[in-house]
């Protein structure tokens, strides 16, 4: 009776092994288009010298494929060379394995390679992240300059200035503006932090609204000949987008008009004070131009499910190998 029963339990053993096995070739599948798809998205990363977040974890996902593998058939060679002891003390053991290869071949089922299609579109959006970093990196390099020289124009005043501040009593509205100016360099360099993490995203990016971003800057800045190499950088992210990505003329233009006005200067009540006046401006030039006052907690727009899967396909190797060494 045990004889019969252990032969039962064994040709179950092979069937779901076998089962799991089928699983992963259809995994492979997936695998070979997660491929594809990095060589694509490491293309465009490497065209704009980027550095951004991973989403495409394709070679970890072929490790742990391949070792799930490895131990289906290691786990199959073992029952049929009847190295998994199924005597008459272990009927018990017998069913545990089974069970737990029923638990194990449920699992691998339940990884849904439509689960995966959205990877690359995810990729694609922290590329355009990492592209909206480098254009903001090397704009607040400029805009950084800019306000560093005009504080530092300020704060290196002559005494003869410094004198004439005292006798028309303007020292408080000079010592305001260079606040100002400071205000906004210290914010920069808050922002610069954000433009330099390669965190995941945590909203949708659009390349055609970057890019309007890029038009009006190199618009305003079109004369400015003492930043003619960060401008190069600029117009070399513009150039590579163009010829990377497809993009609606029309829809560009209209978002380009619509910036434009949205960046005009806001009207002040003529009741402030200059100071007042000044500071608002101060900010409003933070605002408008990317560099975003205050701190803001986003939690990612997406589930990083590659990950997910390539932690439950090695739990299984793991359930095999305890299998394997009883």
């Amino acid at each position: 009776m045990n004889t019969e029963y252990y032969q039962k339990e064994r040709l179950k053993s092979k069937n779901i092994v076998s089962n799991i096995s089928n699983s992963l070739k259809q995994i492979q599948w997936k695998i070979d288009e997660l491929d594809k798809s990095k060589r694509k998205t490491d293309s465009i990363i490497q065209k704009f010298g980027i550095e951004c977040y991973k989403y495409n974890l394709v070679e970890d996902f072929t490790l742990a494929k391949d070792r799930l593998d490895r131990d289906i058939r290691l786990i199959l060679n073992a029952i049929n060379t009847n190295k998994i002891p199924l005597e008459d003390d272990s009927i018990e053991k017998s069913n545990y394995v089974n069970d737990i290869l029923s638990s194990f071949e449920i699992q691998l089922k339940g990884i849904d390679s439509k689960q995966l299609d959205d990877i690359e579109n995810m990729q694609l959006n922290a590329i355009k992240k990492g592209i909206y970093n480098k254009f903001m990196l090397t704009k607040s390099n400029i805009d950084r300059e800019i306000i560093k020289a005009k504080f530092e124009k300020m704060q290196n005043r002559s005494y003869v200035m410094k004198w004439l501040d005292r006798f028309f009593d303007v020292e408080d509205e000079v010592d305001g503006r260079k606040e100002n100016l400071f205000m906004q360099i210290q914010e920069i360099d808050r922002a610069r932090e954000k433009f330099s993490d390669n965190s995941e995203p945590t909203k949708e990016y659009k390349i055609v609204d970057i890019l309007a971003d890029i038009e009006l800057y190199l618009l305003d800045n079109r004369s400015n000949r003492k930043y003619k190499g960060e401008l190069a950088q600029i117009k070399e992210i513009r150039n590579n987008i163009n010829s990377t990505f497809s993009i609606d003329c029309s829809e560009l233009k209209k978002l380009i008009i619509e910036k434009r006005q949205s960046r005009l200067p806001v009207r002040l009540s003529k009741n402030l004070s200059r100071l007042i006046k000044e500071r608002q401006k101060a900010i409003e030039f933070l605002n408008k131009n990317g560099y975003v006052v205050g701190e803001t907690k986003e939690e990612p727009i997406v589930e990083v499910k590659l990950t997910n899967t390539i932690n439950r396909i090695n739990s299984l190797s793991d359930g095999i190998e305890k299998i394997l060494s009883i």
